[in-house]
Parts: C-alpha cells; structure tokens; sequence
C-alpha cells in the first residue's frame, strides 16, 4: 500500500540489532508535507495501519522530522 503513494520517496523497513522478530522500523521519505497529508489524513501525525494488520501490532509509535 505504502510504495504506491503518490509523493513517496522511499520507505525503508528494518530490524533492531538484537533481531527481535517483534520489532521493526519503517523510515518513509516524502516529498513534502503535503503529500504525507494526503496519504494520511487530517490526523498525519499518527501512524496509518491497515485495518486488517492491526491486530498484528501491540505497540505503535510515528515520529515526524523536517528536512532542514
């Protein structure tokens, strides 16, 4: 879902160190803001979780920077 937005530059997915199959990152690069709000909505500043994926995740949490 997440590579066919329109304004996406990159998303990465990665594992922490210790390789715990429980966690994960996901880093998403846009091309402005504006497109990251048309991804996610008036409340972008939350993380989007398909519907039928969320009973997947006990713990999620979106962090937001600005290229400066």
């Amino acid at each position: 879902m997440i590579r066919e937005q329109r304004g996406l530059v990159s998303v990465r997915v990665g594992l922490p160190v210790d390789r715990s199959p429980q966690s994960f990152v996901m880093i998403t690069t846009w091309s402005d803001l504006d497109a990251l709000k048309l991804f996610a909505g008036d409340d972008w500043a939350k993380a989007v979780i398909d519907r039928r994926e969320a009973h997947l995740l006990a713990e999620v949490r979106v962090a937001h920077y600005l290229d400066s």
